[in-house]
């Protein structure tokens, strides 16, 4: 089986195969020279050179076919010329053809193995000592081991880059779920809220516009009702653009920019925050200053969705004892349950929070709602 594509031809095997190629021509071409003028032998070499040339060309695409080829042609040629050298060449290419590009099975042990008897049987045949034809499986080993090194460093680098593709797929994969989840987050938050929110105000219009001549004080109120539910679906589109805006990726020098940039647009919702910091932000690290800025976004956006009109609210950040401490105080409109339960950006600042081994609390008063999120200073990547 081959390790490259059939369509796809690399260009370290493209060298490697002129190499092989040159080398077996010139070992041919030496044989032809060395015949003395034996006609046959002189044939013999050139063919078997010249079929070795070609069929090392396709090793990678019928390894097996061709190795077979390469045993049966080095050994007619041994028995029947006196090109021993071209032989051993053939063997030699042979044995590196069943270690380097079989398929890495338990047959392919008895393909290295064949390459490496093989010779030594043929020169007993052929009346050699045996000690010359112990001597032949050194360099049938050698051969074997070159192909099995480079076999393997080859399935190395395949498998590092197979594992770093999918690591990147996976990387885009979870990147895409990501988006999709918030996407869906969105899509739920506006089909909850808004779409509520607009069936409310078209149903009291109906009704203000048939009791409007009747019953004044009806439709009074009905307008009272579409004007309060109109604000309240005005700060729904806010909270959602304010939650989709992009900011750049957060170091610890930049930090207190994005909160201050934060800030300022929770400012033109009617909400005054007051800020305080204190410590050395370039001591934080580029991981934890986006998650305290994420823990930020949410906490602001927290406030923006519960902070009565024209209040005002608090957020300090503050290092302190390896510690950075992050709390928003806001003043909420009402202490309807909404208000109170955990919803979707509570579990997420405190998913964010032990993430980065945090300690995360909220803390609920009559009139006031306090996010406290505290990161050790020394967490990393």
């Amino acid at each position: 089986m081959s390790l490259v594509r059939q369509s796809s031809i690399p260009a370290g095997i493209r060298v490697g195969s002129i190499t092989l190629v040159l080398v077996t021509l010139l070992v041919t071409l030496s044989q032809t020279l060395a015949s003395n003028g034996f006609l046959l032998s002189g044939l013999a070499a050139i063919g078997s050179g010249v079929i070795t040339a070609v069929l090392i060309c396709f090793r990678w695409r019928w390894p097996r076919e061709i190795f077979v080829v390469l045993l049966v042609v080095a050994s007619l040629l041994f028995l029947g010329s006196s090109s021993a050298f071209l032989a051993l060449w053939i063997w030699v290419l042979a044995a590196f053809v069943a270690a380097c590009w079989v398929r890495a099975e338990r047959t392919q042990w008895l393909y290295v193995g064949a390459a490496t008897v093989v010779p030594s049987v043929v020169a007993l045949i052929a009346g050699w000592p045996l000690l010359t034809t112990v001597e032949l499986l050194v360099p049938m080993v050698a051969a074997g081991a070159i192909g099995f090194a480079l076999r393997n460093r080859a399935l190395l680098v395949t498998t590092v880059a197979e594992r770093a593709a999918l690591e990147s797929e996976s990387a885009a994969l979870a990147t895409r779920n990501l988006i999709i989840e918030e996407r869906t987050r969105i899509a739920r938050d506006l089909h909850d809220s808004l779409a509520q929110s607009l069936a409310i105000i078209s149903a009291q219009a109906d009704g203000a516009a048939s009791v409007f001549a009747s019953d004044p004080a009806a439709a009074a109120q009905a307008l009272e009702i579409i004007r309060q539910t109109s604000r309240e679906a005005q700060g729904q589109v806010r909270e959602t653009v304010f939650a989709l805006r992009d900011s750049p990726a957060e170091t610890g020098a930049t930090l207190t920019a994005s909160i201050d940039e934060l800030v300022a647009r929770i400012g033109y919702s009617g909400v005054d925050v007051q800020t305080s910091f204190d410590g050395d932000f370039a001591l934080v690290n580029d991981q934890l200053a986006a998650g305290v800025s994420s823990v930020a976004r949410e906490a602001l956006t927290n406030v923006l969705k519960y902070s009565a009109s024209n209040t005002s609210a608090n957020l300090w950040l503050v290092i302190q004892n390896e510690t950075i401490t992050l709390t928003v105080k806001n003043q909420i409109a009402s202490m309807e349950s909404d208000a109170l339960k955990p919803g979707h950006g509570i579990v997420s600042m405190r998913e964010r929070v032990t993430d980065l081994d945090g300690v995360f609390s909220v803390d609920r008063s009559d009139n006031s709602f306090v996010i406290i999120a505290q990161f050790p200073l020394g967490v990393s990547a």
